[in-house]
């Protein structure tokens, strides 16, 4: 695994749009899993939270 759960080029693609769902879902996943989804963006974390208590995404353990 990469020093960086996610790269910034998912990121880049993610905010124009370009990843499908379950793209996004996986990606939130991986940046909640690392607690990079509560030190990016306040955009990022209000996401997370959403995802998960939507179901789509799992708290970290």
């Amino acid at each position: 695994m990469s020093e960086y759960p996610v790269t910034a080029d998912e990121l880049m693609a993610f905010e124009d749009g370009r990843l499908g769902p379950g793209e996004v879902i996986d990606m939130f996943q991986r940046l909640i899993d690392s607690g990079m989804a509560w030190r990016l963006q306040g955009s990022y974390g209000r996401t997370a939270r959403g995802l998960i208590d939507a179901g789509y995404c799992e708290e970290a353990a």
